[in-house]
């Protein structure tokens, strides 16, 4: 579309590429720092589809404590669903399920799955009382010129549809905007390392009702389900009320073999029978066409810092959904920012040099065992069942010696 106006530029301390989750959160905790915001988000404002039917996050504690720096834990925790285990669904057994907590034989300790829209909502909602930030919706970063420090956006939804160009100078640029992030893209040549991995794995999104009794049309409601058969998984994240959100993984080829309703049907009948008579056949079969799968990706890189750029969350990290800690170490990485803002009595530049010093080896290792999780799940959590309550024993009875990474990254 044509570009028929140009904005009046604007100049602002920072500006915060991204209004996801990890967008909103550092501009919060910035602006209640003293430090005017302005935060670019280049979709509309309010939630688009149903609730339903996106996917779901999994907060632990290292997630939930930027929440509590927020102070919207409380209201996010009250939307959740803890679950405090895996279910593990052995394939081929009738129906036969093995549960391991991620404590013991106890449920003492959660994780908790909440509808990733909703959460956008909750922080959006918070950001918006926050004096210091204002939020610019339908912005779509197009470049940005280093030299002058400026930001070029395209505005959606001008006069009879048309599109603005505005420019805006920042003295300080926070990339979160995810991982096909173009902010990480205008410093891609000056990183000194940088890996990306695709997978020839996609996801398909899947929606399990309650019964109409409104209870749990899978047993145990407050575990995080597996369902595994070779290359192909299947995992439940639990919602409130009973229904699970579902995610499919399956190698591309797979996926593009299914083509028609009954392709769908005759799959899930001969791979999750135990799934499919449960979620209505004309849901099971929207649900699957409802969009394109998305590709499983990893990326790596570094440093997270260029000049008065920052990346953070997916734009600076992109782990696999299998330990569950993506969105967690995201919204981490705001709290060690500022961690690092402290230590340097507010200087930015300098703070995001130790950001990227004290956060590197870490997030490249959750990366490597988010890989890791994920061929041990495909390859069959049932057949490793030995292993994991061998594992379990151990860190029970010799809790200083041996200690489960699983439930480590989990924390």
């Amino acid at each position: 579309m044509e570009l028929k106006h140009q904005l009046e530029d604007e100049e602002v301390p920072v500006a915060v590429i991204g209004g996801g989750i990890v967008g909103p959160v550092m501009a919060y905790i910035l602006g209640e720092r003293g430090i005017r915001v302005h935060l670019y988000e280049s979709r509309n404002k309010g939630l688009n589809g149903s609730l339903g039917r996106a996917i779901n996050f999994s907060l632990s504690n290292r997630g939930i404590d930027a929440l509590v720096r927020m102070g919207i834990s409380d209201k996010v925790l009250k939307e959740a669903a803890p679950y405090y285990g895996r279910c593990i669904h052995l394939p081929n057994s009738g129906g036969e399920t093995k549960v391991e907590f991620y404590l013991g034989n106890e449920k003492k300790e959660a994780i908790h799955s909440i509808n990733r829209r909703l959460l956008s909502e909750l922080v959006l909602k918070r950001l918006e009382e926050n004096p210091n930030v204002k939020i610019f919706y339908q912005h779509q970063l197009l470049n940005i010129e280093h030299k002058n420090e400026t930001l070029h956006f395209n505005v959606k939804g001008g006069e009879e549809g048309s599109n603005n160009k505005k420019s805006v100078k920042a003295k300080f640029i926070i990339g979160c905007d995810g991982f096909n992030s173009s902010v990480r893209k205008s410093i891609l040549g000056s990183m000194s390392y940088y890996q990306q991995n695709i997978l020839d794995e996609v996801y398909h999104e899947f929606y399990l009702p309650p019964t109409q009794n409104g209870e749990s049309a899978v047993p145990y409601p407050d575990m995080f389900h597996i369902w595994q058969l070779g290359e192909v998984m299947m995992v439940g994240l639990p919602n409130k009320g009973n229904s699970f959100n579902i995610i499919l993984y399956t190698p591309l080829s797979h996926s593009r073999n299914i083509k028609t309703p009954n392709d769908v049907l005759d799959f899930f009948q001969k791979t999750f029978p135990d799934v499919q008579g449960k979620i209505p056949k004309d849901q099971l079969i929207e649900d699957f066409f409802r969009k394109t799968p998305s590709r499983l990706n990893i990326m790596k890189c570094y440093p997270y810092h260029y000049g008065n750029i920052l990346l953070l969350g997916d734009a600076a990290h992109c782990v696999h959904p299998f330990c569950g800690q993506g969105v967690n170490a995201a919204l981490e990485d705001c709290l060690i920012f500022e961690e690092c803002l402290e230590e340097n009595n507010g200087d930015l530049l300098t703070a995001a040099e130790l950001f990227t010093n004290r956060r590197w080896k870490d997030l490249h290792t959750l990366a490597d065992e988010s890989l890791n999780n994920f061929t041990a799940s495909r390859t069959g959590v049932s057949s490793n069942w030995f292993w994991i309550k061998l594992e379990s024993f151990l860190s029970k009875f010799l809790p200083n010696v041996f200690k489960q990474i699983y439930p480590m990254i989990l924390r």
